[in-house]
């Protein structure tokens, strides 16, 4: 079986957060285990600043050409309301170069990309000629639309968009129960049609190392003004975050604990 999987999860914007980190992680982890079977990465040319840093990830796992790129037009945002040709001119070559690859599925790691920056996502309009899987994280903005939708017509417009797109896939993957439950409320009586698999989060390789670590040597933390036991958060600042309850809670727990340990917030 070849399989192609669209990497554009780990290219757009999204790669300085949680979804390029899994996009990644979760092409490696389908190419160190795919045996048989062949594994391609489609990389967006118009992305060119992570191409490199794929490629190397990839080295040891992925011969060199089974790393394939495209090229479209830049200035393909959909934002760029200059430009929507462009968008739909991308859109096309897309298509047309991922089913040029002959897959036997395609999946697509990260669906709703390309609204500040380049990235092109779809599943074809007309009756797919090869199954088509995508990642969906959770669906935050239709689920609280005064705060991200109501705000800004054109991204209502561009979110509606990728929510119709994703009731053209054969397979939806979410990484919790709770983003399943979403997903399977918003398809209704299509969810019998498109399964919803969780597959959950994973853990990087990278955070197995055992190697023993000398916890009374001060790595930094002096610069850092930590200088007591802490309780550290690490993550994006944006409302669905939930920051003010973190802040909230760790002021109520008991004045004791409070002398004693910090709130870090990286």
């Amino acid at each position: 079986m070849r399989i192609v999987i669209d990497m554009q999860g780990a290219q757009s914007e999204s790669r300085f957060r949680g979804i390029g980190r899994y996009s990644l992680e979760f092409a490696k982890s389908v190419a160190r285990s795919r045996s048989a079977h062949e594994v391609i990465l489609a990389l967006n040319g118009a992305l060119p600043d992570s191409i490199a840093g794929i490629r190397e990830e990839f080295a040891y796992l992925l011969p060199r050409d089974c790393i394939r790129v495209w090229s479209t037009p830049s200035d393909a945002a959909y934002a760029d309301s200059s430009q929507p040709g462009n968008r739909q001119i991308a859109e096309v070559l897309r298509e047309q170069f991922l089913l040029s690859l002959n897959p036997d599925i395609i999946h697509i790691t990260s669906l709703f990309e390309g609204y500040l920056d380049d990235a092109v996502t779809g599943i074809y309009r007309d009756s797919p000629a090869v199954p088509v899987s995508c990642h969906c994280y959770d669906l935050i903005p239709m689920l609280n639309p005064k705060i991200f939708l109501d705000p800004s017509p054109n991204f209502r417009d561009f979110y509606e968009n990728k929510l119709a797109t994703l009731q053209r896939a054969s397979l939806i993957l979410t990484i919790s129960d709770s983003a399943k439950g979403e997903i399977e409320a918003f398809n209704g009586s299509e969810s019998a049609k498109i399964p919803v698999k969780n597959v959950s989060a994973g853990v990087g390789l990278q955070f197995f190392d055992h190697t023993p670590v000398d916890h009374t040597e001060n790595h930094g933390n002096d610069q850092l003004n930590i200088d007591s036991p802490f309780l550290l958060y690490v993550g994006g600042a944006d409302p669905t975050k939930n920051l003010d309850r973190l802040v909230s809670a760790f002021a109520a727990l008991p004045a004791e604990h409070l002398e004693n340990h910090q709130l870090v917030l990286a």
